[in-house]
């Protein structure tokens, strides 16, 4: 297997890069921009190819010889917000150029990251492939976009496109300077080691569905390895399946924070008394081929404390 992962020098992608290099019969290649650093290690004999996902020509030959492609790149959702012509073109167009390419390439799979967020205004309890999607910030329409666009390519040029919809992840970066400390469990957990307590903007109790890094890494190894007759569908969830209030996590934090360090966290929180919709993100879907959420909060969190320390 060969795999090109665009994006692999950020946040998701530097883990993905170490966890696949890490297996023996994949070879792998990151595709990132000329003046992305790789802060994190890479695996010897790394193949790095250096292009803008938003020029078309710099692209040429980027999935030469590669089987899988995992398209990573996109802006974060606070970039997105102050953005939104940029995150369109790198979630969106970008997507459009690499899976040309890859059609041309005669690629095996390709695998767009999208986000919950294209769901949006959804007024439903459950969260199913099957809605009609609602984007209602920068961050869930660019991402539509993208998956717009690879569907376009997978009707027109007959390339072979899966869509994965990741709920709230979390976990250590391979690198702290990774842009990965807006994301909620990864931002409290920071808050704990710098500033020795937790703060939270609101009430607390709205619901969320969080995935830990490793099931967000164990989800995209299924999907490179899935076979091609057992995809029947484009888009599929990936969550943990359970949704539990941010109060929640923070308690859950609090509580690792004490066992490691012996002392008790400071909790404040914010006086919105707004509880949100009650949702469910169903990932019946991904579970029916083999996806199985088996992410240990309090294991992610003592790895962020340790990247944040």
């Amino acid at each position: 297997m060969q795999v090109l992962l665009v994006g692999g020098a950020g946040y998701i992608g530097g883990r993905l890069a170490r966890f696949l290099g890490a297996r023996g019969g994949v070879r792998l290649r990151i595709l990132t921009p000329k003046d992305t650093p790789l802060h994190w290690k890479a695996a010897p004999g790394l193949d790095v190819f250096r292009a803008d996902v938003r020029e078309p020509e710099s692209l040429k030959g980027s999935c030469n010889g590669i089987t899988h492609v995992i398209y990573l790149a996109g802006l974060n959702q606070a970039a997105c917000e102050g953005r939104p012509v940029e995150a369109v073109a790198v979630s969106g167009l970008g997507a459009l150029h690499l899976a040309e390419e890859a059609a041309r390439a005669a690629v095996q799979r390709f695998v767009y990251i999208s986000s919950f967020h294209v769901y949006g205004s959804v007024e439903a309890e459950l969260l199913t492939e099957e809605l009609a999607v609602q984007p209602r910030n920068h961050y869930g329409l660019s991402r539509r976009v993208g998956e717009m666009y690879c569907s376009l390519v997978a009707e027109r040029r007959g390339l072979s496109v899966v869509i994965l919809r990741l709920s709230n992840g979390y976990g250590a970066p391979a690198d702290e300077q990774a842009d990965c400390w807006s994301l909620v469990v990864n931002d409290l957990c920071r808050q704990a080691i710098r500033d020795g307590r937790l703060v939270l903007k609101s009430s607390g109790r709205q619901q969320r569905d969080f995935l830990a890094m490793r099931d967000i890494l164990a989800g995209m190894q299924l999907f490179l390895n899935v076979p091609a007759d057992s995809l029947r569908q484009r888009v599929f969830n990936l969550g943990s399946g359970e949704s539990v209030s941010i109060l929640k996590v923070a308690e859950r934090i609090r509580a690792t924070f004490a066992e490691r360090f012996g002392k008790e966290l400071p909790l404040q929180t914010g006086g919105d008394p707004a509880e949100g919709r009650p949702f469910h993100f169903d990932i019946r879907r991904a579970r029916a081929l083999g996806f199985e959420p088996r992410g240990d909060m309090a294991e992610e969190i003592r790895e962020l404390f340790s990247a944040c320390g």
